[in-house]
């Protein structure tokens, strides 16, 4: 981690004592903003990905580290849409200059822009960046807590309809089977699944198609929304590990041990803080897997003993002004509430203008990358 933040540091200095003089000379003084966006850049582009470019025959091709520095600078920068980002770019002459567009003849279409994001999509480009960026800013680094958590993704798309099951025409007898009938299997869930699953084979069995989902807030009340929703792992320090995108109706559940196996191999931790929806033996026995210690609120469900002994204990704790240190440690999962909430509000989860699975999941990954380096800038500083 010292080392990555040295290189880091080295290279925002250089930018600083070279770039930003002979932008000023010819685009006159720098807005805060965009001084911020090229350091932001700069630390992206210090991960060295190959970038997809192609040689047709015929005309060159606009440049992709163009085109991709455009992406980074609207998730930023806040631009809800595509049409949004040219028209900045043709009236901006700074953003021109830093993104890596000479004049306004070479900001591309907003076609170009489309057929482009396409292709960093089908690659998962935001994604592998955002993973190189991840292991080289850990590397040798241990994190105390990995706090998960997922939230939800509305997207401007019908939702996938929902198959309904053929009906039985006979009935069947209730209570236990008679003397030569076989015996009902319960089926195996997914989460029991995952346990003998790898970890291909597990996000390849999890749903990603568009469809409605519905949970309670924090008040109390259930909200429903059509699209997505988003997993995602953070760290100690607000930096988010680890993302996965899955159908908006999938349980929160579902997606925890896959999300755990993408992680262990970015990031080394020691508890694993998630909320009750995750309350299941497996999940819990996956994480001492791994060597963790899983910290999972207790969900009673329809235990009403069990939920008026937690009650009851709540209120002894309170009157002895007493916490256990799991309880404490419990609290580090507030970071990925700020994780979701920044993401939805200052990096462009709210603003999806794309439909499908893949280009929902580059848009939103283009806005994890932005905050994991905003984090780590903030590191830095």
């Amino acid at each position: 981690m010292a080392n990555f933040l040295e290189i880091i540091s080295h290279g925002l200095h250089q930018i600083q004592r070279t770039f930003f003089p002979d932008l000023e000379h010819e685009a006159g003084p720098i807005p805060e903003s965009l001084i911020r966006l090229a350091y932001l850049l700069e630390t992206v582009h210090s991960q060295k990905i190959p970038l997809p470019e192609q040689c047709w025959i015929g005309r060159p091709p606009k440049s992709r580290r163009g085109i991709f520095n455009a992406f980074i600078a609207k998730a930023y920068l806040k631009m809800p849409t595509t049409l949004h980002l040219i028209e900045r770019l043709q009236s901006d002459h700074h953003l021109r200059l830093i993104c890596g567009f000479e004049t306004r003849v070479n900001v591309p279409s907003e076609s170009v822009f489309s057929r482009v994001f396409a292709e960093f999509a089908k690659t998962k480009l935001p994604e592998h960046v955002h993973e190189a960026l991840i292991k080289n800013s850990c590397a040798g680094k241990i994190s105390g807590h990995v706090s998960r958590d997922s939230t939800a993704i509305e997207a401007r798309e019908k939702p996938e309809r929902k198959e309904q099951p053929i009906k039985a025409s006979i009935k069947k007898r209730k209570g236990r089977p008679r003397k030569g009938e076989p015996l009902k299997i319960k089926e195996v869930s997914r989460v029991q699944k995952q346990m003998h699953m790898t970890l291909e084979e597990m996000l390849k069995d999890l749903p990603i198609a568009c469809n409605r989902g519905s949970k309670k807030n924090s008040q109390g009340f259930v909200e429903t929304w059509i699209g997505y929703k988003l997993h995602i792992d953070t760290a100690d320090d607000g930096i988010p590990v680890s993302a996965i995108l899955t159908s908006a109706s999938l349980h929160d559940s579902q997606a925890a041990i896959p999300l755990a196996t993408i992680t262990s191999t970015r990031l080394q931790n020691f508890y694993d803080c998630m909320d009750a929806a995750y309350d299941q033996p497996e999940i819990a026995d996956y994480s001492r897997q791994l060597n963790h210690v899983p910290l999972i609120d207790v969900n009673p469900r329809r235990n009403a003993e069990l939920k008026s002994g937690r009650k009851s204990e709540g209120k002894a704790r309170t009157v002895l002004n007493w916490k256990p240190a799991e309880a404490t440690r419990y609290n580090a999962r507030s970071g990925s509430e700020r994780t979701n909430a920044r993401l939805k509000d200052e990096f462009g989860g709210r603003t999806v203008q794309v439909k499908g699975p893949s280009k929902v999941y580059c848009h939103l990954m283009f806005g994890v990358l932005v905050l994991t380096v905003d984090q780590l800038m903030r590191l830095i500083v």
